[in-house]
């Protein structure tokens, strides 16, 4: 609806040169395709970058279906995958956790940037083989919930091990590819 009155368009177009004064962290996600995911809660982010990540798997041919228990997110070509997500943190990382040894084949690593999307797919033994170690998978112990690993990966910096699981979307379409047809 436009604005017919003249003094509040005065006032807008005050506003309007305020707006660069005042943008917000939210900003680079202005325009994006994605900025009505941002601001959701974490659990609601969380339940539909998941949901996106299983229809993006169902883009890719694979029969894809809801996991009957906690333990994994979906079943993938009849494979248990756990799905973990993430927006980028200030310093441009993605964080993926919490990472836990539960009852799933394949690990999917979705990152969601304004205009970009990355992801990586491991194998549980390629998760087993960096739990813990540095420059893997740090590990946190708790009494509540046991042992807990992170991921955190800058696009462009990932580590040698982390290399061949993906990156773009593309290449984690490969690794995929070999992880749930193997």
């Amino acid at each position: 609806m436009p604005i017919r009155d003249p003094d509040v368009q005065a006032v807008a177009n005050l506003a309007i040169t305020l707006e660069s004064q005042w943008l917000t962290d939210d900003e680079p996600w202005r325009g994006s395709p994605f900025s009505w995911i941002r601001n959701r809660t974490l659990a609601q982010k969380s339940k539909i970058l998941v949901d996106l990540v299983g229809r993006w798997l169902g883009t890719q041919g694979y029969d894809v279906r809801p996991s009957a228990d906690t333990e994994s997110d979906r079943l993938v070509a009849g494979k248990r995958v756990e799905i973990r997500t993430s927006t980028p943190w200030e310093d441009g990382s993605y964080r993926f956790q919490p990472l836990r040894n539960q009852k799933w084949d394949v690990l999917v690593c979705f990152g969601l940037a304004p205009f970009d999307a990355r992801c990586w797919a491991l194998g549980k033994k390629s998760v087993l083989e960096q739990w813990g170690k540095d420059g893997g998978i740090p590990v946190a112990k708790s009494k509540e919930e046991g042992e807990n690993g992170s991921l955190r990966v800058t696009p462009g910096q990932e580590p040698d091990w982390l290399k061949p699981h993906g990156g773009t979307l593309s290449d984690a379409r490969k690794a995929l590819t070999r992880l749930l047809k193997g």
